[in-house]
């Protein structure tokens, strides 16, 4: 939804642009594409999620995305990227 933050040009800016709109259209396979299988943790500050792994994610998604409603949007205020690494900034 925003640019790079001025920062430049990263691949990894359109990866996350492309992981929020298939994560906003709630597909689950296609979200999941996104992670590695061997994910360890992953925190949802926002929602107060600390889940432990790729199936724990896997098992919240596939319950709660079908039920989203055409509106529900998944986006990035700003990224500050390099090569390797991405600050994602969400409000």
């Amino acid at each position: 939804m925003t640019s790079n933050l001025g920062a430049p040009h990263s691949p990894l800016v359109e990866t996350l642009e492309r992981f929020f709109d298939v994560k906003s259209s709630a597909d689950v396979e296609g979200t999941m594409a996104f992670f590695s299988r061997e994910l360890v943790t992953y925190t949802d500050a926002t929602l107060g999620w600390d889940l432990g792994g790729y199936e724990a994610l896997h098992g919240l998604f596939a319950q709660y995305m079908p039920g989203w409603p055409p509106t529900a949007r998944s986006y990035h205020t700003g990224v500050l990227a390099g090569a390797s690494s991405a600050l994602v900034r969400m409000v």
